[in-house]
């Protein structure tokens, strides 16, 4: 049986212990894990088309923006 690639990537970002996220070209969430809503402390809805300068401290914000 080959490996269903789409049920293996779920698995993974629901399971992680690490934050997963996908960001448009624009630098907007367009998918969060579990981990992400935990370290913000809100809903996956509420992060879904935001950036990181909206979900994060400034100095922050940068940081991770540097890295993308």
């Amino acid at each position: 049986n080959p490996i269903d690639a789409e049920r293996v990537l779920s698995a993974i970002l629901v399971n992680s212990p690490a934050v997963i996220t996908l960001q448009d070209v624009q630098g907007r969430y367009v998918s969060a894990n579990r981990q992400l809503e935990l370290l913000l402390g809100i809903d996956g809805s509420a992060i879904l088309g935001k950036t990181d300068s909206d979900l994060f401290p400034t100095d922050t914000a940068q940081i991770l923006q540097s890295h993308r």
